[in-house]
């Protein structure tokens, strides 16, 4: 692993931790009533499945010998059974192998020596039905492009909508909004103040819409300079190329070629500029005129209205109800405190919904501080400060997350009786080795630790719920918010609360140390699991009390230096201001989209990397009993030289040309040039009947330009719409539109009937655009109504309003259209496959800390402990890592809007996988967590010892950085996971049993829990590290069978296999039913010859019998490698459609096998091949036939001709000579038209009757296999000895209804194949043969024909299933020799 070849143990390596779901008795009765649900109860189990912690002999050595007991040392000996080798060896029981007998180990020197198992069993409806407790609450409820819920979920987002309007500060936002665009608009109607502005007076109330007034002031300030700077440039831009364009008789004749250039450039350098400084949104809206005449009152019609609107929203931001930024960041600490304070009700289950929570307010408080620092504010809060009050608050979730909240300590009696304080006392003497703590011995123990301290940890978990609400309390009148959000404690309140807590600390001490010291106390107390539970517990309460103690008391002192409200600049880094934007211009950019995620992953994956990159070297921390210590000499310089040398490796490669070309073609291979390459194809072929002269009266009669501008405005860079969001924002346009017409027709242009219609249509439209999840559709409607209606009023002289009112919004309802369908051809933002990528990025980020937590943690030379900046580093880290697993769970939010030509996305496995990283992720930050608390008692110095331990170490680790690095690949590609991996219980299994060796060896000082300096804690979380490691190889067996569910498993060679078993079926039958084709072909050939006629001609001459088998060779080669094709086709194709959701949702695959990659093979039945519907059998084996008989059409041709008297063949070369040389390339092909619909109908029915005879003929022999063995009640299974006759006879009676329907098709193709010069196509010759012998020319050779194919055909697909049934019991008998 790259340290020391002496690294120093850190406790044991013990605890197997098994699986709840499989062995659901490990957990106790009073658990499992308090679970609530099936989730809740497995985490609860798991969690106190104590019985499977080893402690062995690493026990603390005594720190003040004046403070420990008495004890019994452990002496050399054979070591006892473990308990956590029976858990593992449960855990490793699912492989249905003896790690001694059938495990395959790969000794590799130098790397790490891997044990292999068969694949880990999957019960696909039960991982599913787990899976579906772990969905994100957006995905539990009904699909939103469900056309049966629509109208219900329509009519429950109206109803939320009024009620938070009614009952929050939305209204208030929505009033100022609105009331920017109502100023707009009025002055707009007013016919004074509108002809002062021009013909494009509706671009004042636009430019209100945009940057509306129901943002901070800051923002409010931020959007007004940016979308003024973006509209001059805008204007300045068009307006140059309009002058260009026009300035000269030679520049005129190209002026659609010069706005074209300009159009295009100004479009390409916009577009990055908003993809990659998203700050910059509101600067890129920009308008442009296409008239021949460029002056300054082209620029005043534009951008004087522009700067009005900014005014007006400007002026009432200021005036009505103004935010200056501070209540946004007092509603993020509200909610997050309001959240804290759920997870201080404890006990109580471990709600996993609750953790989520916890989780996103870990991640919204650094969005709220990056929001708050970004823009102008005032406030009462300093950005140093709040900045500390985010790390408090952060380490206060970090605790509770730490918290097991299910415990058993306050349901402990009261009082200990003295029976059982003597059973205790008696317990002490029964010697450590031979101690097995039984109810009778735990629970005298249990009593009294609930007697000390119960009541102080209730008094401890009340006081931190108390200065958790006064904090809230303080902070909301530090944000002025109180007459909003009426908190029930008063500020006044927290320095009391803070008392209380500091009392209820120092009380919960004196009892700990109280409960240490109570001679009843037994020393072995650390090998009682259920004491050791109730520890686990009330320890990681007591460290969360102490960060709720430290977020109290920053409070108390913000609040007590009296801030005064005060005029804030952002002091956000200014490279990092572009990259941000608050948080209404991220909802009025589109809502919940991919950008913030694929922020938040470009952030961690260059933490990762760096981290990655770089050596650790551990700074040394000060000798704990030696008070300061000297950091070591080597250490440092190792540091210094590390971090000389790496400035250097950069700047080496930042100076080849070379390099700076990559970085350059690899950013423009990004999406932003995507993005940019995008619009201006959009834009650039939308403009063109601006630049055509035939078109640029009606474009600038018409203001068709609109349509560029929508389009500008509607294209998202990475996400687009389903056909639901195109749906729903074509219905706004047109009902903007429309209501804009109806605005003026109504009253005839009167004020204030345009005002009313105005108010009813925009108060709900401006709410859809500011407040609700589908902004983008309630700006576009806004756009329709203004346009519309004010471009009646403004040209009353003009066209029509019906005609105003269709070309508007024609050219709206193009756009949008544009829009959307350009994101969905041109490089689509595909959610599901971002997902399976970001889970893959995700399992390399948890390699990668495992390694830094084995490395710093764990493994590690004496003297080079991990330091305080080690640890805040490592927290940090965490921290990012929480937050990116919430924007994961966002992404999967993503897939349910994508449209359905996607296919339905099965969101279970990814969400189960989502669940089970983060688990892994939790149970390593416990690893890191506990490491800190004990030492073992092993010793760096004692190198026979380590070196004995390396190896076993070594392998422990790396099998489990090697499954994370196979999963993430295989998720990644999305190809199989390969079936056999190395196992990571076993290697744990070996660290274990060769621990308990070396333990046995080595003499052990046995200590006690009452150990001075907070080490009396280093059993108590030896028991939780042990534990968390065997958790973290569960939870990695579990991220197995979740990415097998997403990606399949790898095969033995089925591809090469199935061909050869197909051509094996295939040669065997064409030689020995040559004769009956044979006699089929010379019957069709002449249809008055019968079938006793034929068959005596043949044999009448000189070596009869070998004349019945003419043309074996080229019939075999057909038959052979025509079958080889068609069944190797029809298993991938059956395989495919079997996994394929697409298909699935087509009623392709029968409902009770929707399963995307589980075994398709049903252990009950006598099919060796995947189960599909009639509609899916039908078409794979139409396909598959088809394709083969393509392929195999010349030898077809041959094979025909050769057993015909028609030609003269004396060998096949002969044969494809005369062919090639008579009719060319084309006769080889001749009658394929015919052949196509003869094989491509017969094979799809044939797979159809067949399935459907062997689920009868199966059903019935289930009947009488049950009837006869009722009496016995065991019920077996179709054997290969009753599934052989079940596929011949299905393959007869499948065979002879085909063929009997297609036949006809197979006289016309022999017709064809044989006399082409007299029959011109498939339909020319069963015209001809009708009318020349009648419709029974269309059935000759029926009986020879439906008697072959049945023959042939039961014996090929019998013999191929019987190969594929053999073939495959051989390989999982077989296992890992193969």
């Amino acid at each position: 692993m790259g340290h020391s070849p002496r690294p120093t143990f850190r406790g044991g390596f013990a605890n197997t931790g098994d699986d709840p779901c499989l062995n659901p008795s490990s957990s106790s009765p009073s658990a499992s009533a308090r679970s609530n649900t099936p989730l809740e109860k497995n985490i609860h189990e798991k969690r106190l499945s104590t019985a499977s912690v080893h402690f062995g002999s690493y026990l603390k050595t005594t720190a003040d010998a004046s403070t420990s007991r008495p004890s019994s040392a452990r002496g050399r000996g054979r070591p006892s059974q473990n308990p956590s080798r029976e858990q593992l060896e449960h855990l490793l029981s699912e492989t249905e192998d003896e790690l001694e007998t059938f495990g395959i180990n790969e000794m590799r020197d130098g790397f790490f020596d891997a044990t292999f198992f068969r694949p880990l069993p999957r019960n696909h409806q039960q991982m599913m039905r787990r899976a579906s407790e772990t969905l994100p609450l957006a995905l539990q409820s009904h699909h939103p492009l469900s056309f049966k819920y629509f109208i219900p979920q329509q009519w429950s987002e109206l109803r939320d909508s009024v009620q938070q309007v009614a009952t929050t500060s939305s209204g208030l936002n929505l009033l100022k909004s609105f009331l920017g665009f109502f100023v707009g608009y009025i002055v707009c109607l007013i016919t004074a103040s509108r002809q002062w502005l021009g013909p494009h007076s509706y671009i004042l109330p636009l430019s209100a819409l945009l940057n509306h007034a129901g943002r901070p002031v800051g923002s409010q300030i931020d959007g007004a300079i940016l979308t003024i700077v973006g509209a001059a440039a805008g204007l300045g831009w068009g307006s140059l190329a309009l002058y260009v364009s026009t300035s000269t008789t030679t520049a005129q004749k190209g002026y659609g070629g010069v706005l074209a250039a300009f159009l295009v450039v100004f479009t390409a350098m916009v577009a990055l500029l908003r993809c990659t400084f998203i700050r910059l949104y509101q600067a890129v809206i920009s308008a442009a005129d296409t008239s021949e005449t460029v002056g300054w009152r082209k620029v005043f019609n534009y951008g004087i209205p522009w700067v009005l609107g900014q005014a007006i929203c400007l002026t009432i931001s200021f005036v009505v109800f103004p935010t200056a930024g501070a209540r946004a960041l007092t509603l993020s600490f509200h909610d997050a405190l309001g959240t804290i304070s759920q997870g201080l009700v404890l006990p109580r289950s471990d709600d996993l919904s609750l953790r989520r929570d916890l989780s996103w307010h870990f991640v919204r408080l650094s969005t709220a501080i990056r929001d708050f620092t970004i823009e102008i504010s005032v406030s009462r809060f300093a950005p140093e400060d709040v900045r500390s009050l985010r790390n408090l608050a952060q380490s206060v979730i970090r605790a509770l997350l730490s918290v097991k909240p299910d415990t058993q300590l306050f349901d402990l009696p009261s009082r200990t009786s003295g029976q059982e304080s003597a059973s205790v006392n008696e317990t002490q003497q029964v010697p450590v080795d031979e101690y097995r703590p039984s109810k009778e011995d735990t629970q005298p123990v249990l009593n009294l630790i609930g007697r000390r301290l119960a009541s102080p940890t209730r008094r401890l978990i009340d006081a931190m719920a108390a200065c958790i609400a006064s904090c809230d309390a303080a902070i909301i009148d530090l944000g002025g918010q109180r007459r909003h959000l009426r908190p029930r404690y008063h500020s006044q309140e927290l320095s009391q609360a803070l008392q209380v807590l500091s009392a209820s600390i120092a009380s919960f001490e004196a009892a700990d140390a109280a409960l240490i010291a109570d001679p009843a106390f037994p020393q072995k107390a650390s090998t009682i699991p259920e004491a050791v539970a109730l520890f686990l517990f009330v320890h990681p309460v007591r460290q969360a009390a102490d960060k709720v103690q430290a977020f109290s008391e920053k409070v108390l002192q913000i609040q007590q230096g009296r801030p005064s409200w005060a005029f804030r600049l952002p002091s956000y880094p200014l490279y990092k201001q572009f990259s941000r934007i608050n948080a209404q211009v991220r909802h009025d950019r589109g809502g919940l989209t991919a950008n913030v995620y694929f922020r938040t992953k470009a952030q961690l994956d260059r933490t990762m990397e760096d981290l990655q990159s770089r050596p650790f070297v551990p700074t040394s921390r000060s000798n704990i009993r030696g008070g300061e210590g000297v950091p070591d000499p080597t250490t440092t310089a190792k540091r210094q030289e590390a971090a000389a040398a790496e400035p250097r490796l950069r700047q080496s490669d930042q100076e080849k040309i070379r390099y700076k070309v990559w970085v350059v073609l690899h950013r423009m291979q990004g999406f932003e040039s995507r993005f940019a390459l995008k619009i201006v194809l959009v834009t650039t072929l939308l403009s063109v009947p601006a630049w055509l002269e035939q078109s640029r009266d009606w474009w600038n009669a018409y203001d068709s330009w609109w349509t560029v501008v929508a389009v500008w405005l509607m294209t998202h860079p990475r996400v687009s719409g389903t056909f639901q969001d195109l749906a729903v924002r074509l219905f706004c346009v047109i009902l903007g539109a429309v209501w804009g017409g109806l605005a003026y027709a109504a009253g005839n242009g009167n004020l204030y009937v345009m005002a009313i219609f105005a108010a009813i249509f925009m108060i709900p439209m401006i709410h859809r655009y500011t407040q609700s999840l589908h902004p983008r559709s309630g700006i576009i409607g806004c756009i329709s109504f203004t346009v519309v209606s004010l471009s009646t009023i403004a040209e009353q002289d003009g066209p029509s309003t019906i005609t105003i009112a269709w070309t508007r919004g024609l050219a709206f309802a193009v756009a949008i259209t544009a829009s959307v369908l350009t994101n969905w051809v041109m490089w689509p933002f595909v959610a599901r496959h971002e997902l399976r990528k970001s889970l893959s990025a995700m399992m390399l980020h948890l390699a990668i800390l495992y390694r830094g937590v084995v490395s710093k943690y764990i493994y590690y030379v004496d003297g080079q402990e991990p330091s305080a900046q080690d640890i805040e580093r490592s927290e940090m880290l965490e921290g990012r890592l929480r937050e990116g697993f919430v924007r994961i769970r966002q992404l999967l939010e993503l897939t349910r809007h994508e449209i359905r030509l996607r296919a339905p996305f099965n969101p279970l496995p990814y969400s189960a996988l989502i669940e089970a990283c983060e688990r892994f992720f939790e149970h390593l930050v416990e690893v890191r967590q506990s490491s800190l608390y004990f030492q073992a008692s092993l010793r760096a110095s004692n190198a026979m010892v380590n070196d004995g331990l390396i190896s076993y170490r070594r392998d422990a680790v790396a099998v489990v950085l090697m499954n994370l690095y196979i999963l993430a690949s295989a998720l990644r590609a999305n190809k199989p996971t390969p079936q056999y991996m190395p196992s990571a219980a076993a290697a744990r299994k070996r660290l274990i049993v060769r621990m308990e060796e070396v333990e046995a060896t080595q003499p052990q000082e046995s200590g006690d829990m009452g150990q001075k300096d907070g080490r009396r804690w280093a059993d108590v979380y030896r028991f939780a590290f042990s534990m968390a490691l065997t958790d973290i190889v569960e939870q990695l067996q579990q991220m197995q069978k979740c990415i097998r569910e997403v990606t399949g498993e790898a095969e033995f060679a089925a591809v090469a296999f199935h061909f050869i078993a197909g051509l094996s079926t295939g040669i065997l039958s064409a030689s020995l039913l040559q004769p009956a084709d044979l006699l089929k072909t010379r019957v069709q050939q002449a249809h008055s010859a019968s079938l006793l006629q034929t068959f005596r001609g043949i044999t009448s001459g000189p070596n009869s019998l070998r004349q019945l088998w003419r043309g074996t060779l080229p019939s075999v080669i057909r038959t052979g490698f025509g079958s080889a094709l068609y069944f190797s086709t029809l298993n991938a194709l059956r395989q495919h459609v079997f996994r394929s959701n697409l298909l699935a949702s087509a009623g392709a695959v029968p409902a009770a096998q929707t399963s995307p990659h589980r075994n398709p093979i049903s252990s009950s039945s006598s099919s060796s091949l995947p189960q599909l519907s009639n509609l899916a059998n039908l078409t794979t084996g139409a396909i598959a036939r088809a394709s083969a008989g393509v392929v195999m059409m010349p030898i077809t041709v041959i094979k025909v001709r050769y057993e015909s008297n028609l030609y003269a063949y004396r060998s096949l070369p002969g044969a494809a000579a005369a062919i090639l040389e008579r009719e060319g390339l084309r006769g080889f092909f001749a009658g394929f038209g015919a052949t196509a619909i003869r094989d491509a109908p017969y094979a799809g029915l044939y797979v159809v009757f067949y399935e459907q005879s062997k689920r009868r003929l199966s059903q019935l022999l289930d009947a009488t296999t049950t009837t006869s063995a009722s009496s016995s009640g065991v019920k077996r299974s179709p054997s290969s000895s009753s599934s052989v006759p079940i596929n011949f006879a299905s393959g007869v009676l499948a065979a002879g209804l085909a063929t009997a329907l297609t036949n006809p098709f197979d006289a016309v193709k022999t017709r064809l194949q044989l006399m082409p010069g007299r029959y011109a196509n498939m339909v020319q010759a069963s015209r001809q043969m009708v009318r020349e012998e009648g419709v029974r020319s269309l059935f000759d050779g029926l009986g020879l024909r439906m008697g072959r194919k049945a023959v042939s055909s039961a014996l090929a697909w019998t013999l191929y299933e019987e190969l594929v049934r053999r073939a495959e019991g051989t390989w999982r008998e077989a296992g890992p020799s193969l």
